[in-house]
């Protein structure tokens, strides 16, 4: 469990990995100008319900927050998995359970 406290910052939002940011490319102007389309030709509450949100990342507007999440990788802790997880169902465990993670450009 500790291991997995190091993957973020203090905040537990921001990664903490050496180099996680090293050849992320800043979004070029256009994509900035099609992001700013989207998103004011969307319905932000529609868009906050859809991901399940109730305001974006340190309450930014939403544009804002679309463009961090089309340009900030991010890391997402899902859980642990532990015991069988194949084709047929058992009652087992693990003598040590795994972490279960996503990296990818995500809101969080």
């Amino acid at each position: 469990m500790k291991a997995l406290n190091t993957l973020v910052s203090e905040d537990g939002q921001t990664p903490a990995i050496d180099g996680w940011f090293e050849n992320v490319k800043p979004l070029t102007p256009r994509q900035i100008e099609l992001i700013d389309q989207g998103t004011a030709n969307s319905n932000e509450a529609d868009v906050k319900k859809q991901l399940g949100v109730k305001h974006w990342y340190k309450d930014e507007d939403y544009a804002t927050a679309s463009r961090r999440l089309a340009a900030q990788p991010t890391v997402n802790i899902e859980g642990l998995v532990s015991g069988y997880t194949g084709r047929v169902e058992r009652q087992s465990c693990r003598a040590v359970p795994r972490p279960s993670w996503t990296c990818g450009w995500f809101l969080t």
